[in-house]
């Protein structure tokens, strides 16, 4: 995940260059938190135990760390990174509001970066009646839908009366494409 959020120019520095060839096996949560205060470095970790144990939670405070904890460990470090990526300007916001110590959720799911469809006045004005039902298409993610998710499919254009978006006019659903 490092890798990909250096290519957007985000700096980070990993676990395993500040404490390489496999010294960050050996380093203690305490210590490794305590760096960060020392250096003014923002945590991003999926362990939730930074939170919940308390010599991790003591060190936090002790050293004023700002602390985002990422909600799970078994998505694609790509994931995590469009997550990141994404929250960037919220991050910034909470970092410059609190001196710390905080600690922040960050999730890789968002309803607040794509907004609701909105269908054009011209459209329902000319009789159409009510906007288009939902497609019935689901693009499956580990145990979610992207319907349940967003109450819409990720197969933006699927069953479009137009095929807007679609040059050839074909349908095709992410699960199609491979995704």
């Amino acid at each position: 995940m490092a890798a990909l959020l250096r290519r957007v120019n985000i700096p980070v520095k990993s676990i395993y260059q500040v404490y390489p060839k496999q010294k960050h096996e050996k380093v203690q949560d305490p210590a490794w938190i305590e760096l960060c205060g020392k250096k003014g470095w923002i945590a991003l970790s999926g362990d939730k135990r930074i939170e919940k144990n308390v010599e991790n939670r003591t060190a936090v405070i002790k050293h004023k760390v700002k602390v985002f904890i990422l909600t799970d460990t078994n998505s694609l470090p790509e994931e995590w990174a469009a997550a990141v990526i994404v929250g960037r300007d919220k991050m910034a916001s909470v970092i410059g509001k609190n001196e710390g110590p905080f600690f922040s959720i960050i999730q890789k799911r968002s309803r607040s970066h794509v907004s609701h469809a909105r269908f054009p006045q011209q459209y329902l004005a000319k009789g159409a009646g009510d906007p288009p039902a939902p497609t019935s298409t689901e693009v499956t993610h580990g145990q979610e839908s992207a319907k349940e998710q967003t109450g819409n499919p990720a197969g933006l254009q699927a069953n479009s009366p137009s095929g807007a978006g679609n040059k050839t006019g074909d349908t095709e659903t992410a699960k199609e494409k491979g995704r």
